[in-house]
């Protein structure tokens, strides 16, 4: 706040299940603090619309502007900018907010808009094979299987100076999930190909069941 009448500052959020129990955040940022939580929301019950997501930001920002008007006195309008994703009910609560406080404009996060890029990055049909091999990879290698599993972070650690760097889990909607992936396994063909045309490998029984098939 030391420094808000000069910087402002700008207030952002998202919504969260964390078993089953829906959450939204709420999150504010000025020139000094890039991210102070204000608040952790349970809204079993009730319905996320515009209308009650604004009601929480705006509870939280009603307080910022008090504690900035006893700082100030005479001065308004610290919190100048909401950082939300591209849902319409979020953004339809910015515009709420909006018209509460005239300073407030609503914008897309940066990151929200480059993770949607890259996912649809990887729904196009000349990179579709990448996703589904990674797939594969990691349901094989990935620790669901104990034998490949084991076998895999032994021969990571030979080519990694005794770290075994494992294959990445992706969430398609976390920013470029497939594009990082693969940029690991990349770092990892060394270790795939000696697995994979090692003869003691090959000709293991219990591990005859190919990578490349479901």
């Amino acid at each position: 706040m030391q420094t808000a009448n000069v910087f402002g500052l700008s207030i952002f959020g998202d919504g969260a299940t964390i078993k089953k129990m829906p959450l939204i955040n709420v999150i504010a940022a000025g020139v000094h603090n890039p991210s102070a939580v204000l608040d952790i929301v349970d809204t079993t019950g009730n319905s996320k619309n515009a209308t009650y997501i604004a009601e929480l930001f705006l509870n939280q920002i009603n307080s910022l502007e008090q504690e900035y008007r006893n700082m100030y006195p005479g001065k308004e309008g610290v919190v100048d900018l909401a950082i939300f994703d591209g849902a319409r009910n979020i953004q339809n609560a910015g515009t709420l907010m909006e018209q509460r406080y005239r300073k407030i404009t609503t914008i897309h996060g940066g990151e929200h808009v480059l993770s949607l890029f890259f996912k649809d990055c990887f729904t196009c049909i000349e990179l579709k094979p990448l996703v589904y091999v990674h797939k594969l990879l990691y349901n094989f290698f990935g620790g669901s299987k104990h034998k490949p599993y084991a076998i895999f972070c032994a021969e990571s650690k030979k080519h990694n100076n005794g770290k075994a760097y494992g294959i990445l889990k992706v969430t398609p909607t976390r920013m470029g999930g497939f594009a990082i992936a693969w940029l690991r396994n990349l770092r990892l063909r060394k270790v795939f190909q000696c697995i994979l045309l090692d003869p003691e490998y090959a000709n293991d029984r219990d591990f005859k069941v190919s990578c490349f098939y479901p």
